[in-house]
C-alpha cells in the first residue's frame, strides 16, 4: 500500500494551482509573474486550470524561468458552458504529482473557489476591491485572502498552510441524511495517517457514526470550543480517491442527497473497519533439513539430527516435500492425507511442523480458468462489428471522453466488441468496468470474460459480503484485477487508470437506485465518471432507452448500429395468440394455449430447449371474494397480496408480510375466496402436468434466494439439466443459450396497464429481449406471444421487430405529453404514519413551490404537478403523497426546489413526515 505522510510536515516545495482566466488577466495588478519566478527559484511547481484555450496562460509562463517539467496546464475548452468543475483541480494536482489537499489553489471568490474547495485544495483567495486584504496574506479564522503577491514568498505561503505547529482540521461528510459537512479536529496521533478521502469514526449529537474526510485545512471559521475530535480512522489503508470524491460532489448536487450518504455508496465496502481474514496454516519448520533424506532410513535421519517419526508421520513430511512446503490449513491436511489431529500435534511438538498465520482471500464463487489453460482467442469481427468497434478503439487509444450508444439487435455480437475494446485498454495499461443490470446476468458474463482475460477479472455485486468486497479491493489495489464486472455499484470501482466503462443492457431500470439515497442512475453516473477520467463510455442494448436515443439525436451520444445477427442467424419468427379468442371460441381456461403446447412438444421431441416467460412470481396474482368482488389486501400496504401455494401463505411483494389464506372473506364473510390470475408457481404446476417427463426449471426471486442461489441454477442450466426454463425477467435478457429455439410469453399484458407513462416502453423492451433468446445459432427460432390485447401498438411493433416504428410513435406521444425524454422530472415524495399530516406537508411544499415560481420569471418554464396521493397510497403503514416538478433544465428545477425547501425546512411541524427527493425518477408508483 502507498505510504501516508504527515500532511503538515514534509516537502517544503510549493504546489500551486492558479485557477481561472481572471487571475491571469490580473497578472500585473497582483504581481503574478514575479511570484511565479520566485516559485521556480525555490523549487516549487505550478499548474494553471482554465476553461479557456491555453495560449493566454502560456504567455504568463514566458519570462518566469519555470521549467517545463514543473508546470502543467489543464483546460477543457468549455468557455461559457457552466461553472468550472472540481476535476480540473484534481487533474492539475495529478500532473504536479501531488494530492489535491497538498496543493494551494490561487483563485478568485465565487465558482472557481468553490470548485477548488470541492476538489479538496487549500484555498488562497484573491481579495476583491470590496474585500481588501494584506499583501502578505491575511490570516483570519477563515481561509486567507491576498490582494498582492509582491511580498509573499513561496516558503511563507507553504508554511501558512502546512506548518507542523498548526492545528489540523477536517471537514467530514457524515453518513446521515444531511446536506452539509461538519468540522472536526484531527488529533496529533492521527496527523501522519489521515488524508482527504479517509473514512473516520466521529461523534455526532450524542452518538457515534461514520463519515468521509472531504477537506484538510489549518483554517476554520467554527469557534474552536465547539469543535470535537475525530476518534479513529476506519481501514486506514483505504481511502476514496480524488476522482471519486469529485464524482461524489457531482452526485450530491445532481441527485439532491447528503454528501455522506453519497460517499458511503461510493466507498467500495462501505464506511466500515475491515481487516484481512487470517487462519493458521501448517508447513515444515525447516524444509532444507529434510531435503534428500530417505525418510524410511532411521539411521540417516539420526545421523542428520532429525527427530524420529512414525510411518504415518513420514507420510505427512513427504506430503510437504512434494508440495514444495506450501502452507495448508489443518482441516485441509487431515482431509487430503487422512491423518488424525493427534499426528499433527505430535509433529508440532517435535518441531517438525510449524503453524503460522496467513491471510485468506474471501473470493467469489464464480469459476476461473485452471492454471495453464489457454485464453480464449478473440473472434473475427464481421464488417458491421468492425465499423462499430473502430470509433471505440480510437477513443480508447486517444484517451478521449465520448459516449457511444451501441444499438444492436439481440445476437448481433455486442459482447465481442466490449471484449476487444477492453483488450485494447489493457494493452495500454488501463482498467475497465463492465456493468450488468442484475446478478442473474453475471455468471455467463464472468465466464466469458474470464475465459478471455483470466484472473484479471473481478466480480462485484450486492450479495458479496463486506469481507469479500474488502479482499477484492486489495486485489485491485495490488494490480491483480484490471476488469470489474458487476451491478450498478461497480461503477465506483477504485481503478487508478480507468480506460473504458461499458454499461450493458443500458435501458434496464435496475440501474436506478430507488432507496436509500443517493437515488442515482448507474448509466448516468458511468457517463460522468468517464468524463472525469477522460475515457469512453459504451452503452449497449438491443432496446435502448428513449432517453439515450434522444441524447444521440441531440448529438451528445455517438450511435453505432448493429442490424444483423452474427454467424448467419436470423431473428425468430413471432406468432401472436389472441387469448381472448381462445377463451371465447375454445372455452380454453389454461395458461398454455394449444399452439404453445404443440410447439413445446416439438422441441422436446427434437431435444431442444424452450423458455417460458411470465413476469409474475407466486401462484396467483391475488385472492378474490366472488361474492363482494373484493381482493384480499395486505394489512400494511395498498396492494393485493399474492398467493404462494408452495409455502401455503399469502405474501405482499412490497413489504414482504405473509399471512394465512382466509377461509372467509374479511369484508362480507363469504366462504372460500378464490385465487385469481397466474404466477410462475402456477405455470410450473400446469406445465409439469402437461409434460410430466420434461425437466422443468423455474427461475424467479423465490428459487434464487440465498448468496449463490442463481449460480447453482445456472450450473444446472449449463450442465444441460433443463428442457424447459420458466421464469421472470431474470431469464429475459442477456443470456446466450444455444439450444433454445422456442420462447413462449405466457402473458404479454402485465406490464402494459401500470399507471406509468413508461409502461409501453417497458413492455416492448421485455418482449424484444425475451424473444431474442430464441434461435441465436443457425437454427431459426420461434416466439409465441399470448395476449388479451393483441391490437396494442407495443405488442404489434415487438411482433414485427419494428424498433424504429415503436420509437417514433413513443417519441411523438411523450412530446405531446411533455414527459421524458423531452422534459425532465424531479419527484418529491412524502411518507408518514399520519395521513392528514402527510397531506398537509405535501400541500405546504406545493404552495411554497408555486409562490417561488410566481416571484421569479426564470421559473416560468417549469410545471408543478400535484401534490397528489401516490398511485400506491400506503406502504408499510406509511401514507404516501408526491409532487412532480417538470422542466427542461435540471439545474433550474433543483434551484426552485432549494428555494422552497429553504422555507419548508424551517417549519416546526415537519416531524413525523419524511421527504425524499428523486431526480430523474423511474418509479412513480
Amino acid at each position: 500500500m502507498e505510504p501516508v505522510s504527515d500532511p503538515l510536515g514534509d516537502s517544503p516545495d510549493l504546489a500551486l494551482v492558479v485557477g481561472g482566466e481572471s487571475v491571469v488577466e490580473r497578472d500585473e495588478a497582483i504581481g503574478l509573474r514575479p511570484f511565479l519566478a520566485r516559485v521556480a527559484r525555490e523549487g516549487g511547481r505550478v499548474a494553471f486550470v482554465s476553461r479557456a484555450p491555453l495560449p493566454p496562460l502560456e504567455s504568463v509562463l514566458r519570462g518566469t524561468d519555470l521549467p517545463t517539467d514543473r508546470t502543467a496546464t489543464v483546460s477543457r475548452g468549455e468557455v461559457g458552458q457552466g461553472p468550472p468543475a472540481p476535476d480540473l483541480f484534481v487533474e492539475a494536482a495529478r500532473r504536479l504529482g501531488a494530492e489535491p489537499w497538498r496543493c494551494v489553489a490561487l483563485v478568485e471568490p465565487g465558482t472557481w473557489g468553490e470548485a477548488a474547495r470541492r476538489a479538496g485544495c487549500q484555498i488562497l483567495t484573491l481579495a476583491t476591491a470590496e474585500e481588501p486584504a494584506s499583501d502578505s496574506a491575511s490570516v483570519s479564522a477563515g481561509e486567507p485572502r491576498v490582494e498582492s503577491l509582491a511580498r509573499l514568498s513561496p516558503a511563507r505561503l507553504h508554511n501558512l498552510f502546512f506548518s507542523p505547529s498548526k492545528t489540523l482540521y477536517c471537514e467530514v461528510a457524515v453518513d446521515l441524511p444531511v446536506r452539509r459537512t461538519y468540522t472536526y479536529r484531527v488529533p496529533a496521533w492521527l496527523r501522519a495517517t489521515i488524508r482527504v478521502g479517509s473514512m473516520v469514526r466521529i461523534p455526532v449529537v450524542g452518538r457515534r457514526t461514520s463519515g468521509v474526510v472531504t477537506r484538510l485545512s489549518v483554517f476554520t471559521e467554527i469557534p474552536k470550543r465547539k469543535i470535537k475530535s475525530i476518534e479513529r480512522i476506519l481501514t486506514p489503508e483505504y481511502w476514496i480517491a480524488p476522482d471519486l470524491l469529485s464524482l461524489g460532489g457531482w452526485m450530491t448536487e445532481y441527485y439532491l442527497g447528503g454528501p455522506g450518504e453519497t460517499l458511503s455508496a461510493i466507498a467500495f465496502f462501505g464506511l466500515h473497519d475491515e481487516t484481512p481474514r487470517t487462519e493458521r496454516r501448517l508447513c515444515l519448520a525447516d524444509p532444507a533439513r529434510w531435503q534428500d533424506v530417505p525418510l524410511d532410513s532411521d539411521e540417516e535421519r539420526a545421523r542428520r539430527g532429525l527427530p524420529d517419526v512414525t510411518p504415518r508421520q513420514r507420510e505427512v513430511v513427504r506430503f510437504f516435500l512434494e508440495e514444495l512446503n506450501e502452507p495448508i490449513a489443518r482441516s485441509d491436511l487431515t482431509r487430503r492425507e487422512g491423518c488424525s489431529a493427534g499426528v499433527i500435534d505430535i509433529l508440532l511438538r517435535k518441531g517438525v511442523l510449524s503453524e503460522r498465520l496467513a491471510s485468506v482471500e474471501r473470493g467469489d464463487a464464480y469459476a476461473s480458468p485452471q492454471p495453464g489453460e489457454p485464453a480464449q482467442r478473440p473472434l473475427l469481427l464481421t464488417p458491421e462489428q468492425q465499423s462499430a468497434f473502430e470509433p471505440i478503439r480510437r477513443a480508447v487509444e486517444s484517451r478521449r471522453f465520448e459516449t457511444f450508444l451501441l444499438d444492436g439487435i439481440t445476437g448481433s455480437g455486442k459482447t465481442e466488441i466490449y471484449l476487444q475494446a477492453i483488450a485494447r485498454a489493457l494493452e495500454l495499461r488501463r482498467q475497465a468496468i463492465v456493468l450488468v443490470p442484475e446478478i442473474s446476468l453475471t455468471p455467463q458474463a464472468v465466464d466469458r470474460f474470464r475465459k478471455r482475460f483470466g484472473s484479471r477479472v473481478g466480480v462485484y455485486h450486492s450479495q458479496l459480503s463486506r469481507g469479500q468486497k474488502y479482499d477484492l479491493w486489495r486485489r485491485i489495489a495490488s494490480g491483480e484485477v484490471h476488469i470489474l464486472i458487476g451491478a450498478r455499484s461497480a461503477v465506483f470501482a477504485p481503478f487508478p487508470n480507468l480506460g473504458l466503462i461499458v454499461v450493458d443492457e443500458e435501458h434496464e431500470h435496475s440501474y436506478k437506485q430507488s432507496d436509500p439515497a443517493p437515488r442515482y442512475h448507474a448509466r448516468d453516473v458511468a457517463i460522468w465518471r468517464a468524463r472525469f477520467a477522460r475515457t469512453p463510455a459504451v452503452l449497449g442494448s438491443a432496446t435502448p432507452s428513449l432517453e439515450s436515443l434522444f441524447q444521440a439525436r441531440e448529438g451528445k451520444f455517438t450511435r453505432l448500429r448493429l442490424a444483423n445477427r452474427v454467424g448467419g442467424a436470423s431473428l425468430p419468427d413471432v406468432r401472436l395468440i389472441d387469448m381472448g379468442a381462445h377463451v371465447r371460441d375454445d372455452r380454453h381456461t389454461g395458461s398454455v394455449s394449444a399452439p404453445l403446447r404443440e410447439a413445446i412438444e416439438r422441441r422436446l421431441e427434437r431435444g431442444e430447449q424452450s423458455i417460458l416467460f411470465l413476469n409474475r412470481r407466486g401462484f396467483s396474482n391475488f385472492v378474490l371474494c366472488l361474492a363482494c368482488k373484493t381482493p384480499i389486501r395486505c394489512d400494511h400496504c395498498d396492494v393485493a397480496t399474492t398467493w404462494h401455494k408452495s409455502i401455503g401463505k399469502m405474501m405482499c411483494h412490497l413489504c414482504g408480510d405473509t399471512k394465512e389464506r382466509p377461509a372467509r372473506c374479511p369484508h362480507c364473510e363469504a366462504p372460500d375466496p378464490t385465487p385469481i390470475g397466474m404466477g410462475t408457481q402456477r405455470i410450473e404446476e400446469e406445465v409439469g402436468a402437461l409434460f410430466p417427463d420434461a425437466r422443468l426449471l423455474r427461475i424467479d426471486l423465490d428459487t434464487t434466494r440465498g448468496k449463490h442461489g442463481f449460480l447453482r441454477l445456472w450450473e444446472r442450466i449449463e450442465a444441460g439439466e433443463a428442457d424447459i426454463l420458466l421464469g421472470t425477467q431474470m431469464i429475459a435478457k442477456g443470456l446466450h443459450l444455444e439450444r433454445v429455439t422456442l420462447v413462449g410469453v405466457i402473458s404479454a399484458d402485465h406490464a402494459l396497464f401500470l399507471p406509468d407513462f413508461r409502461a409501453a416502453e417497458r413492455a416492448f423492451a421485455q418482449l424484444t429481449q425475451v424473444a431474442g433468446r430464441a434461435g441465436r445459432m443457425r437454427q431459426r427460432g420461434e416466439v409465441i406471444v399470448q395476449t388479451f390485447v393483441p391490437q396494442h401498438y407495443a405488442i404489434q411493433r415487438a411482433v414485427a421487430h419494428d424498433s424504429e416504428g415503436f420509437r417514433q410513435q413513443e417519441f411523438h406521444m411523450r412530446e405531446m405529453l411533455r414527459f421524458p425524454p423531452h422534459c425532465r422530472l424531479l419527484l418529491a415524495r412524502f411518507k408518514g404514519a399520519n395521513p392528514r399530516k402527510v397531506a398537509d406537508r405535501a400541500a405546504r411544499l406545493g404552495r411554497l413551490l408555486r409562490d417561488a415560481m410566481a416571484r421569479a420569471d426564470e421559473y416560468r418554464s417549469l410545471t408543478v404537478l400535484g401534490p397528489a396521493p401516490s398511485p400506491i397510497g400506503r406502504i408499510q403503514d406509511e401514507t404516501r403523497w408526491q409532487i412532480l416538478l417538470r422542466g427542461t433544465s435540471p439545474s433550474l428545477m433543483r434551484r426552485l426546489l432549494s428555494d422552497a425547501l429553504a422555507v419548508y425546512e424551517k417549519d416546526k411541524g415537519r416531524a413525523g413526515v419524511t421527504l425524499t427527493l428523486d431526480m430523474d425518477p423511474l418509479d412513480l408508483l
